[in-house]
């Protein structure tokens, strides 16, 4: 991708997340089978009066009634490209998934499938690169701890390449160098509305170019400041960007990838200040270390080990 360099306002708003590819996705539920949802219709219990949205004190009882969950008890979902061998795609699998194929967006929590043709919309919240450490698949698999960058740096000087070109520990596990972003992705529902959800967007191996591609379109972004004297960076969080998948291969094998494209602005966006003033809220709670980044979940699918190079 070759970025601009300087960007002026932005007249052509970006296409929107496609709906998900499942009936079950574009209801909003999990795509694998699942009871229908209630319908959304209050009760008339012993021919009472039906309650209005009024006699609902929220404001008042948020306050007095906790829920007791802590940041640790929030999972933050990330968001995977499947892959042939992703169990989400595997036919008689304990987490196959109806419909899924390899090169669909997948949803690690919600278990949502985004067509990766059609693609999907995002606004970049905050980047951060780690080295995430993890147990061999042909050893058991799993998550051993995220090192971050400084102590992971270190420890790959005391790694050995593989026959697979993997950076491997002394203790027999993968040092993996893990590019991250925090987003918010956003999802075309039913009634028409556009909701946008806090996600993980990962790289690694072979797709960790895609994210320096993308830092330099993000720093490309610039506009004159209100005196018209310099430039200013716009910030990440009121960029907009489409992601797509792409088959890609190399000697080793072949996989899907991401393809991400500059997609304007949030102010070219209908509801952008409400998305922009989220991004920001989303932002300060991570900076100030309100939102956790569970790594163990990018082990539910896409991660490096699943592409098979």
């Amino acid at each position: 991708m070759r970025p601009s360099t300087k960007t002026t306002k932005t007249t052509t708003p970006p296409r929107m997340a496609a709906k998900p590819t499942t009936a079950a996705a574009k209801t909003g539920t999990p795509a694998k089978d699942a009871p229908a949802p209630a319908a959304n219709t209050p009760a008339k219990a012993g021919g009472g009066a039906v309650a209005k949205a009024s006699d609902f004190d929220y404001e008042t009882d948020s306050k007095r009634f906790q829920d007791n969950m802590g940041r640790q008890d929030l999972a933050v979902p990330f968001l995977a490209v499947l892959q042939a061998n992703s169990p989400q795609c595997m036919r008689g699998h304990e987490e196959h998934i109806k419909d899924a194929e390899q090169g669909m967006f997948f949803n690690t929590v919600t278990k949502r499938l985004y067509d990766g043709e059609a693609g999907l919309t995002f606004v970049p919240v905050q980047y951060w690169r780690t080295y995430v450490e993890w147990k061999l698949r042909e050893a058991g698999g799993g998550f051993i701890a995220d090192h971050g960058l400084a102590k992971g740096e270190q420890m790959l000087g005391g790694t050995t390449k593989d026959d697979k070109g993997r950076d491997i520990l002394p203790n027999g596990n993968q040092l993996v160098n893990t590019a991250q972003y925090i987003a918010l992705v956003a999802d075309a529902e039913e009634d028409g509305s556009v909701s946008w959800s806090p996600t993980i967007i990962s790289f690694t191996s072979t797709q960790l170019k895609k994210s320096r591609q993308m830092n330099t379109l993000i720093k490309g972004v610039v506009r004159k400041s209100s005196d018209g004297k310099r430039e200013i960076q716009v910030p990440m969080l009121a960029q907009v960007y489409q992601a797509t998948t792409t088959a890609e291969s190399n000697d080793k094998g072949s996989w899907y990838g991401w393809d991400i494209k500059s997609a304007g602005l949030l102010e070219d966006q209908p509801d952008g200040i409400n998305v922009y003033n989220k991004a920001k809220a989303l932002r300060t709670m991570f900076d100030q270390g309100a939102v956790v980044v569970d790594q163990s979940k990018a082990g539910d699918a896409g991660k490096g080990e699943d592409i098979p190079y």
